[in-house]
């Protein structure tokens, strides 16, 4: 975050910049879980947001190396979701894995998928 913005402000600004979503076409709804990442140790506070329409996004190198449009019915399927332990006691974790079509999402994505799924599907 930037000195003087709230979680809000940076999750609109970092979609302007990463993918060039105009924050005036956003409707917030409200927010998930908060996460830190090991690797980048960044702290993480999710927002959920809904859109009208489409729009055209352009991913920003180096942050962004693809827009996904995929449908929940894709990420429900029956065998596209896995989970793994990763690391040893007492610092192991569970890693979530969605395994579409063309990609595998995992790590800090596919932990706030996890999420809002859970909160939206039940």
């Amino acid at each position: 975050m930037d000195p003087g913005e709230t979680p809000l402000d940076t999750a609109l600004r970092e979609a302007h910049e990463e993918v060039g979503l105009d924050p005036a076409s956003v409707r917030p709804h409200g927010e998930l879980e908060h996460l830190n990442t090991v690797v980048s140790r960044s702290y993480i506070v999710p927002k959920v947001a809904t859109i009208d329409e489409r729009p055209e996004l352009t991913p920003h190198e180096p942050e962004v190396g693809r827009v996904m449009w995929v449908p929940l019915a894709e990420l429900t399927r029956p065998d596209t979701y896995r989970t793994e332990r990763w690391g040893t006691l007492p610092v192991d974790r569970v890693l979530h894995f969605f395994h579409l079509d063309d990609e595998t999402v995992w790590g800090v994505t596919a932990h706030v998928l996890v999420d809002l799924l859970r909160r939206s599907l039940g």
